[in-house]
C-alpha cells in the first residue's frame, strides 16, 4: 500500500471571522493533545500552521549526552536521527504525527466566517516512507487507521465548533478526480500517478510537486503521440510533441492556439523557468491553479483524440 494512503484531508467552516481566536483555540486544543507548533506563516488572507507530535519532534533536536558525540567520534545529528527512527518505529501506526492547518476567510450557506483545511499525516506514512515498514497492511488494519484519523480530525473541528464542508478522508481518495479515473481507464497510468503525487506534495507544502506536474505534461504529450502511432520526439520536447498532436486533424486552428498557449506558453514554460529557490515562493493557490489548468487541457486532448476520436470536419 502506498504511503500516500496515510495522509488525511478535510475542510470545515467556522462561523467566526476572528482568525486570532480560532488560531489560539486550535493551538490550545492540539497542545493538550500532545502537539507542538513547528511553523506558522501568513500570506494575504491565508494563515498556515504546522504541528508535530511533541516527543518525536523534540527527539530530532535534543542533545543526546553521548560520550561519542562529546569527543567528536559520532556526529550529534546522527545520534538524533537514530533516536528519532527508534521512537518512530514503535509509534502506533494510526497515531497522527504531523498536522497542517490552512485557515482563510470564506462563506458557507451565505454566511461569512473561516474555512480550515486540515492535512494530517499518521505514523504509518513515515514508517512506510522512512523505515520501509508495514508494506502489507491488511484491510482491517487500514480501516482502523482511517477510523482513528477521522476521529482525530473530528476532534479538531469540534474544538472550534466547526461544520464539515469536506468530510475527513484519505487525501488520495479526494484527489482521485473523475478525470484522473479517465486517465487510468485509458492506460495513462504514469500521468495519473504524477498528477496525484504532485497534488499531494503541494498540499503538504512541498514545491517538488511542480516538477511532477511538468513531468505529467511531458509524459502525457509523449504518450498521446505514441497512441497516434506517430514517432514522438524526446520526452522533454513537449512543444514538438504537441505540434504532432495538433497536426493529426483533431483540432481547428483556434483550438490549436488555445491549447498551445495554455499548456506550453503558459504552464510548461512557467514550470521549466521556475528555479528551485523561486519555486518555493509559488504559493498553494497558484500551484492548485496550475494543476487545474493543465488537467483541463489534458481532458480536452483526451476527449477529442482518445475517447471520442473527434476529427475536424473538412470541406
Amino acid at each position: 500500500m502506498r504511503a500516500e494512503n496515510f495522509i488525511f484531508n478535510a475542510h470545515f467552516f467556522v462561523y467566526s471571522p476572528d482568525i486570532d481566536l480560532i488560531r489560539n483555540s486550535l493551538q490550545e486544543y492540539l497542545q493538550i493533545n500532545g502537539f507542538i507548533k513547528t511553523n506558522s506563516s501568513f500570506n494575504f488572507n491565508f494563515l498556515c500552521l504546522e504541528f508535530s507530535i511533541s516527543d518525536l519532534y523534540l527527539t530530532q533536536f535534543s542533545k543526546s549526552g553521548s560520550i561519542l558525540a562529546k569527543f567528536g567520534l559520532v556526529k550529534e545529528s546522527e545520534i538524533q536521527q537514530k533516536n528519532y527512527f527508534k521512537l518512530l518505529k514503535y509509534k502506533r501506526i494510526e497515531a497522527p504525527i504531523n498536522l497542517k492547518l490552512i485557515i482563510h476567510g470564506g462563506k458557507y450557506n451565505e454566511k461569512s466566517g473561516l474555512i480550515v483545511e486540515v492535512i494530517s499525516e499518521c505514523a504509518a506514512y513515515y514508517q512506510i516512507s522512512q523505515l520501509n515498514l508495514f508494506q502489507n497492511i491488511s484491510e482491517d488494519q487500514y480501516s482502523f487507521i482511517v477510523v482513528e484519523n477521522k476521529k482525530f480530525i473530528h476532534g479538531i473541528c469540534g474544538a472550534v465548533g466547526g461544520k464539515f464542508i469536506l468530510m475527513p478522508q484519505p487525501m488520495e481518495l479526494i484527489l482521485q478526480t473523475n478525470f484522473i479515473q479517465e486517465l487510468k481507464k485509458f492506460g495513462f497510468l504514469k500521468v495519473a500517478d504524477l498528477l496525484i503525487e504532485g497534488k499531494i506534495k503541494i498540499e503538504k507544502g512541498n514545491s517538488d510537486g511542480l516538477d511532477d506536474l511538468r513531468g505529467a505534461i511531458d509524459n502525457f504529450l509523449f504518450e498521446i503521440v505514441t497512441y497516434l502511432k506517430d514517432a514522438p520526439d524526446q520526452l522533454n520536447k513537449a512543444s514538438s510533441n504537441l505540434k504532432k498532436i495538433c497536426a493529426a486533424g483533431y483540432f481547428d486552428e483556434n483550438q490549436k492556439i488555445l491549447i498551445e498557449k495554455a499548456l506550453i506558453s503558459s504552464a510548461h514554460t512557467f514550470l521549466s523557468n521556475t528555479t528551485i529557490h523561486s519555486r518555493n515562493d509559488v504559493d498553494l493557490i497558484t500551484s492548485r491553479f496550475l494543476f487545474d489548468e493543465v488537467e483541463k487541457c489534458f481532458e480536452l486532448i483526451l476527449n477529442k483524440v482518445v475517447k471520442y476520436k473527434m476529427k475536424v470536419k473538412t470541406c
